[in-house]
């Protein structure tokens, strides 16, 4: 009820139109469509699910700069873990108990682009593992390009860090003129 609450105030300032269920409050904002689902028996977490035709990095901004301070500011003492939830879970709206799985922590997501040759980052697919109830799929397996799992700001992050060990990399290989028997400086490329 609190969270609602603090949601509903900023919300009446930024125009957006919201409903309250018993463990969801569904948002929809200039556009972009958010749910704040409490989960587990005790509700010991909430996922933040949106829906958008704007781009990604639009779209986290929003949840960035009004739905996480408005959680941080009901839930003293939380722990936010920030994460990718698989995009057809968002989609086919999956209950919670079958995308237990389905997600990846961001840190994973760029240390695993980071990891990769720079000619292969741009085609690195993350792969979903299947789930199953009662030995029926629910969800099968799956994989979604790293690329599109991110936001720009996140992506250029990563880029920014890959230019900067490439860099670093080059300093530390150029030959000493005094060692170069042609006389020229030489950088690696």
């Amino acid at each position: 009820v609190h969270l609602h609450n603090k949601i509903k105030s900023l919300m009446n300032q930024h125009g957006a139109t919201y409903s309250l269920e018993k463990y969801l409050i569904s948002i929809s904002i200039n556009g972009i469509y958010i749910r704040v689902e409490l989960g587990g028996q005790l509700g010991y977490y909430i996922d933040v699910l949106a829906c958008s035709t704007k781009n990604l990095t639009e779209t986290l901004r929003v949840i960035q700069q009004l739905i996480i301070p408005a959680i941080q500011s009901v839930c003293h003492g939380i722990t936010m873990t920030e994460g990718v939830i698989r995009p057809e879970c968002v989609r086919n709206l999956t209950p919670p108990r079958y995308r237990r799985t389905q997600f990846a922590s961001l840190q994973q997501l760029k240390q695993a682009l980071l990891s990769l040759p720079a000619d292969s980052m741009y085609d690195y697919q993350h792969t979903w593992s299947s789930v199953l109830d009662s030995g029926r799929p629910v969800l099968h397996e799956g994989f979604d390009f790293a690329r599109d799992l991110l936001s720009d700001d996140d992506f250029r992050e990563v880029l920014h860090r890959r230019y900067h060990d490439l860099h670093n990399l080059a300093q530390e290989l150029q030959i000493p003129p005094e060692n170069n028997p042609e006389g020229q400086d030489q950088a690696v490329t």
